[in-house]
């Protein structure tokens, strides 16, 4: 999603990192402009923009995105899932215990599975081109979203604003809870990038 109309700037929403919360910040206290799928990639983001001839905005936009610890991640998505009905994937893995979503997931985004708003991705692959630059200029963490919203509204100069929470799970409050072994193997394989570029342990 792009956010324009004097606030020069591109927002990468990344599923279940908080960006619902982000868009209603936004919407309530900026004029903003959907840009292309609401979880597109910066790699995508970008040839759209070039595209169009926004060569220049693409590349003197400030660009930020939020992360969070894949290990959560999964969690957050598979609870997600199993409590929406309505959701796309809903069918798929409402009858899967964690494991086996771990499983479907990993699988899901190595054959990138086309989602209504976008591919089911890795963080990584949400942020970098093909050859490994990052794409954005900010990247804050799900972790620590107060203090790295203020960044945000800092750099935009916009005032110090309390994130509201919306689109939140119903879930065991530890991560850690849901694994096993195997659970954990999968998602140390399968984002083992993202475990990487962004320093996250389980």
């Amino acid at each position: 999603m792009s956010l324009i109309n004097g606030s020069h700037f591109i927002f990468v929403h990344i599923y279940k990192c908080g960006g619902t919360s982000l868009r209603k910040l936004f919407y309530d206290n900026l004029p903003v402009t959907e840009f292309g799928l609401s979880h597109a990639t910066a790699k995508e983001l970008k040839k759209s923009f070039y595209d169009c001839q926004g060569y220049f905005y693409f590349h003197t936009a400030y660009k930020f995105t939020f992360v969070r610890n894949p290990f959560d991640w999964v969690v957050s998505l598979y609870e997600f899932i199993r409590g929406n009905e309505a959701h796309e994937n809903y069918e798929e893995i409402k009858d899967m215990n964690f494991e086996e979503f771990c499983q479907w997931n990993v699988d899901a985004i190595q054959s990138k599975k086309q989602n209504i708003n976008g591919k089911l991705n890795t963080m990584t692959e949400f942020l970098y081109d093909d050859d490994g630059n990052l794409l954005v200029d900010f990247v804050g963490r799900l972790e620590n979203i107060e203090e790295d919203i203020n960044v945000i509204t800092k750099r935009l100069n916009m005032p110090k604003i309390n994130m509201p929470k919306m689109n939140t799970s119903k879930r065991k409050p530890n991560y850690s809870d849901y694994y096993n072994d195997e659970s954990r193997r999968i998602v140390e394989e399968g984002f083992a990038e993202d475990l990487k570029n962004f320093n996250y342990q389980f």
